[in-house]
Order: C-alpha cells, then sequence, then structure tokens
C-alpha cells in the first residue's frame, strides 16, 4: 500500500466520520467503505479500530492527532467547529 493511498483513505475516514457518545467519552465512527487491505495496515499502524464484523471502524486518538497522521486531518481537527476544540459550532450544537 502506498504512502498516498493511506494518507487519503485516512483523511476520507475523517472527513466523513461521524461522533459517538460511548461511555468514556466521545469517539469517531466511520463506514468501512475502502479496500479491506488499507483499512487493515492502518489498524496495523493503530490508526484506527477495526472489527472484521463490524461495517464501521473507529479513529483512534492517534490517527486523529499523531504528527504521522496527514496534515490534512490536523488541520481539520483545529477547525473551530470541531467539538474536541471547543469552537463555536460544538457550542451552538449543545
Amino acid at each position: 500500500m502506498g504512502k498516498v493511498t493511506r494518507d487519503l483513505t485516512l483523511i476520507l475516514l475523517y472527513l466523513t466520520s461521524w461522533e459517538e457518545e460511548v461511555g468514556l467519552g466521545t469517539f469517531r465512527r466511520s463506514w468501512k467503505g475502502y479496500p479491506s487491505e488499507t483499512l487493515n495496515n492502518l489498524a496495523e499502524d493503530g490508526l484506527i479500530s477495526d472489527s472484521r464484523r463490524a461495517k464501521s471502524v473507529w479513529l483512534t486518538e492517534k490517527g486523529e492527532t499523531s504528527p504521522k497522521a496527514p496534515r490534512g486531518i490536523r488541520a481539520c481537527a483545529s477547525l473551530p467547529g470541531n467539538r474536541r476544540t471547543g469552537g463555536s459550532f460544538a457550542k451552538a450544537q449543545e
């Protein structure tokens, strides 16, 4: 798997993800609409948490904020409307 394919898949997973409240906090989840080899490699790198039986994956904290994560994700994560940054959009949703 090429680095470009990996990075683009991770960006698309982030951009098409949604937040779910789970007992321990809020996590991002995204549908598995990408090649299984790419998803397997992202899981091996610790960027997503993958279940073979689920139709979606969890983006790990490392996948969202790691220095190895593509710049595009780090830029999206720091936008004012992101719930983790407490931007105005997040406050309007509460």
